[in-house]
């Protein structure tokens, strides 16, 4: 699977926030924030934080 950073669209001509998407332009459900960091030479690393809300976005494993 490849994942996509990507604008929000918006009405009125003003630039959206960032989202992460699938390969197949679905935007991944409960995103709060993406945070891009770009420091020299190394390739950039994205942090994206989830709101967990038990339907969309679950924890598993725990009893």
């Amino acid at each position: 699977m490849k994942l996509i950073l990507k604008r929000v669209e918006r009405e009125g001509g003003m630039p959206g926030p960032f989202a992460l998407h699938t390969e197949d332009g679905q935007i991944l459900p409960c995103q709060v924030s993406t945070v891009m960091d770009s420091k020299g030479a190394r390739p950039p690393t994205l942090v994206v934080t989830f709101t967990v809300d038990g339907d969309q976005v679950k924890v598993q494993g725990d009893a």
